[in-house]
């Protein structure tokens, strides 16, 4: 085995989470027999059909994402979208699966721990690459997390994007505005979330502040008001509080 070839394939997999196509293998003169021979050897371990990990790298929720996305020819989408984009901690956004997004016609084989969304339009899914995992667009991710997860998990996104001045409301109510006038599944669900958000904004200035809220909901406690304004008998300013039960 050349070691130009092995030095060429240690960059290539390095660079996209320990994983390799059989397709790039061969282009840099790996043959069917060789491939073989490198996993009888443990140099390589095949993840997918067509995909292997690199001896010496663990598999990680990202590397897994990566292959799904390769496996199915899909898209990161939903609450694994919101990971793959920094929208919170990994290990929190997770509903416990990967999800993803694939075209109506596509048909993918069962697997653990993924779940397939579907879209019949497409030619009009809009794409990047994070991290050089396949993904929607950050406000695309944060309709399809309103639509397929509870409020509280889309609250806890939008605001993590907002504070870090990557989305406003208007940008995010104009990409929802063509799932909201079409009959698309879940679209309820969409409307409910934006009309919750819009009717008690709950935008905080910390972190914290937002895990606390969210925390206290998840314990059945009543959510404190965020970055909540203390006005006096004139109208005017006296205070601001990170938390407040009024």
């Amino acid at each position: 085995m050349s070691a130009e070839r092995w030095k060429r394939v240690t960059r290539a997999a390095g660079r996209q989470h320990g994983l390799l196509a059989t397709s790039q293998l061969r282009s840099v003169g790996f043959s069917v027999q060789e491939i073989r021979t490198l996993v009888g050897r443990g140099q390589l371990e095949r993840t997918e059909r067509g995909i292997y990990r690199l001896a010496g790298h663990s598999p990680t929720w990202r590397s897994t994402v990566l292959a799904h996305c390769w496996a199915t020819g899909g898209r990161a989408f939903g609450a694994t979208a919101a990971a793959v984009h920094g929208l919170g901690d990994p290990h929190d956004l997770s509903p416990g699966y990967a999800e993803l997004l694939v075209p109506i016609g596509v048909r993918p084989r069962a697997r653990p721990r993924l779940r397939i969304h579907r879209s019949s339009h497409w030619d009009r899914v809009r794409t990047l690459e994070l991290d050089r995992i396949p993904v929607i667009p950050l406000p695309e991710t944060l309709v399809s997390v309103a639509m397929h997860h509870h409020f509280e998990q889309f609250r806890s996104a939008f605001n993590h994007a907002r504070r870090h001045n990557r989305i406003t409301l208007t940008q995010l109510t104009d990409v929802a505005e063509p799932f909201l006038s079409a009959p698309v599944p879940n679209c309820s669900n969409l409307r409910d979330a934006l009309a919750q958000l819009t009717a008690a904004p709950t935008l905080s200035l910390s972190d914290w502040s937002d895990q606390f809220a969210d925390w206290c909901e998840r314990q059945g406690l009543p959510r404190p008001q965020l970055e909540y304004r203390i006005i006096d008998a004139d109208g005017c300013l006296v205070a601001q509080v990170d938390l407040c039960w009024p």
